[in-house]
């Protein structure tokens, strides 16, 4: 048995998952723009009630792949990570396949939708397992005392859990749609199920972890229990009402859209994924020099310009193109200067603060 599990280990290093990254980034950009191309092309398209009430999931679903490659481009080499960057593009690629399915169900039949769905769900549930750290069988033990939902998560760290979470999520949907009546129970009882497991695996990874993980980890964490709670209880509203309005629609993915971006930018901004020093002195610098050069170019074209093309006799657009490039040319050294002034200045409190550490 354990030779079994060990040749059905998740073998692919750092580098593959980065390329397998960028690959379902790049399919889902595709697909998005597809998508909006159609969606901005039919106005009857636009104007559906059922279309305006998944508007956020619209606007947040893309930004989602624009989440996933920030990670896989920027982030410290870790497969925990990686594989949640990779949800967060099957995610936003599972979302635009449900719209161009519903847009025209011959473009994407049920059973892609469904092996989207599958792979999406497992990458979230096995990425939540690995991330910040791998979860153990005594982790699990020691954060819940409940015996089935310990024994439950216990298994589904098993290796072979990466083939056995796909085959089971795909057949139990591809089957209900043998049937439709069952079709949305299933689905919705198969996503109450990753939801639920992937949150308690980020769970008792968060409990497990060490102070400086929790704090890379308690943006998402918010965010997995926020998204889950609202997700559920959707779910449940929609199984048990026959027709649910378009305002409690828009409603709850307004709120679960708000929780999964929100928990993402906190994410990317608390888990060291960008040096935040870099990023405080590009937004003080760019924004203060380009500030500066908005309000002397439109005072010196307000107050100036005009007046020296009426004495000179020549085109306005001459004038400002010449005048746009005289701008470039005395603001690059301006820029590049109070750059380097605030990296002295960081540098310096820096070593200070080191100091009074070291005394």
């Amino acid at each position: 048995m354990n030779n079994i599990q060990s040749k059905m280990k998740l073998t692919i290093n750092i580098k593959q998952l980065r390329i397998v990254n960028f690959l379902s980034v790049a399919v889902t950009f595709i697909l998005w723009i597809v998508f909006f191309s159609v969606f901005f092309g039919d106005e009857s398209l636009r104007l559906n009630a059922a279309m305006r009430s998944s508007y956020p999931v619209l606007i947040s679903s893309p930004l989602l792949a624009v989440f996933a490659l920030l990670i896989s481009l920027k982030t410290r080499p870790q497969k925990g990570t990686l594989l949640y960057a990779l949800f967060l593009s099957l995610v936003s690629e599972d979302f635009v396949l449900q719209h161009l399915h519903n847009v025209n169900n011959s473009w994407v039949p049920l059973w892609i939708l469904m092996v989207s769905f599958a792979i999406a769900g497992t990458a979230f549930i096995k990425s939540l397992q690995i991330f910040p750290r791998a979860l153990t069988r005594d982790d699990i033990s020691s954060v819940f005392k409940w015996k089935i939902p310990a024994a439950y998560l216990k298994w589904s760290l098993k290796n072979y859990t990466w083939i056995v979470y796909p085959v089971i999520i795909f057949g139990a949907g591809f089957l209900s749609t043998l049937y439709k009546p069952v079709l949305g129970f299933t689905v919705a009882f198969l996503n109450i199920g990753i939801l639920i497991t992937g949150t308690l695996s980020l769970f008792a990874n968060y409990r497990r972890s060490t102070t400086s993980e929790k704090n890379k980890i308690l943006w998402l964490l918010w965010g997995v229990l926020t998204y889950t709670f609202v997700a559920i209880i959707a779910i449940i509203t929609e199984l048990f009402n026959n027709e649910t309005s378009p305002l409690i629609r828009l409603i709850f993915t307004s709120l679960t859209s708000a929780s999964l971006i929100v928990s993402m930018v906190m994410s990317l901004f608390f888990s060291d994924t960008f040096d935040t020093g870099i990023l405080i002195r590009r937004t003080i610098v760019d924004g203060s020099v380009f500030t500066m050069i908005i309000i002397l170019y439109n005072t010196i074209e307000h107050y100036f310009l005009h007046w020296l093309s009426e004495v000179l006799h020549l085109s306005d657009v001459l004038i400002s193109s010449f005048l746009s490039g005289l701008f470039v040319m005395v603001f690059s050294p301006v820029h590049h200067r109070f750059m380097h002034y605030l990296e002295r200045k960081i540098k310096k409190s820096g070593v200070g603060n080191t100091r009074l550490d070291a005394k």
